[in-house]
């Protein structure tokens, strides 16, 4: 809801969403970003395609891509036809293996945005384990009261079950009992 909502409001920003494969694209990510759309009420104004996956903003032109991450080759420079890419969303974040694979996305989305434009990366996932070079990287960085890195360019949030608005009361009364 962030992206949908950040990118009608300003008419330079633009996103880039990324699952590790191509194929789970349409039954996740795009499914959640038309959920949004449908939830904040504003799907008048938006156009959804599947070939490829892309919502664009009716009024300005400004799109949400989306992309897997099976051929690195095919991410590098994405840009977007009107302004900039600002939000880059890295969904189920744990099955990029590496932080040199991804680099790769990384490295791709840059470039100088206009003011007060940044960048602006969000990474969701199920941690599998502390071993993970995310957990290195970011949550290792940050101040554990507040999930801020000392230079303040890092906000590491982490949440459980017990706050997600989606799950019924016997997936929660499962969870405890896993718990």
């Amino acid at each position: 809801m962030e992206i949908v909502n950040g990118m009608m409001q300003d008419p330079a920003a633009n996103a880039v969403v990324f699952r590790k494969v191509a194929s789970t694209i349409a039954t996740s990510v795009y499914e959640q970003v038309i959920w949004a759309i449908n939830a904040l009420g504003v799907s008048h104004l938006w156009k959804t395609t599947t070939n490829p996956y892309k919502c664009t903003y009716r009024p300005t032109g400004q799109v949400i891509l989306f992309r897997g991450l099976d051929d690195p080759e095919k991410i590098t420079s994405i840009k977007s036809p009107n302004g900039h890419i600002a939000w880059v969303w890295l969904e189920e974040a744990y099955e990029v293996k590496s932080a040199q694979q991804f680099e790769k996305v990384n490295l791709s989305i840059r470039g100088i945005l206009p003011k007060p434009l940044f960048y602006q990366m969000t990474f969701t996932f199920n941690p599998y384990s502390d071993k993970t070079w995310l957990k290195s990287r970011y949550f290792d960085r940050v101040d554990p009261k507040t999930g801020i890195s000392d230079d303040g360019r890092i906000m590491a949030i982490t949440r459980n079950f017990d706050c997600n608005e989606f799950l019924d009361e016997d997936f929660l009364a499962e969870m405890d009992m896993i718990r």
